[in-house]
């Protein structure tokens, strides 16, 4: 019976057990800093997660082989059947012409300042009929 074998499990349990014993007392008796470190001592002994204590997994497998080179290139868009990639992402059917807008902005630019300049003729006129 000395000879008793080793296993994780138990003290995994007793580990768990304990913290939730010390948790317990933490909030019955508010001795945080000497209940605290007992409980972060157990858990990192037992690699558990607590109150106080979390985990990180960091994974160092390689993904590919250190002699192997990396070589990029470029992954083709998996469109649905049927579908085009200029019809969907190039410019709508009823997108109008830069041509066409410049000629519109340059007529009401125009008509805009004949209005303008007519105002100004008529108040001139006014000021010097008022003279």
């Amino acid at each position: 019976m000395d000879e008793a074998l080793q296993h994780r499990g138990i003290a995994t349990y007793w580990a768990r057990q304990k913290i939730s014993a010390l948790m317990d007392q933490d909030v019955e008796r508010n001795e945080n800093s000497h209940i605290r470190q007992e409980i972060i001592d157990i858990a990192m002994a037992h690699h558990l997660v607590s109150r106080y204590t979390s985990l990180v997994a960091i994974d160092i497998t390689p993904a590919r082989p250190s002699g192997q080179t990396l070589s990029p290139h470029v992954i083709k868009t998996n469109l649905p059947h049927g579908q085009d990639y200029t019809a969907i992402f190039g410019l709508s059917a009823g997108a109008t012409n830069g041509t066409w807008h410049l000629l519109t902005g340059l007529i009401l630019l125009f008509i805009a300042g004949a209005i303008a300049v007519s105002n100004n003729f008529r108040c001139l006129r006014r000021s010097l009929d008022d003279l």
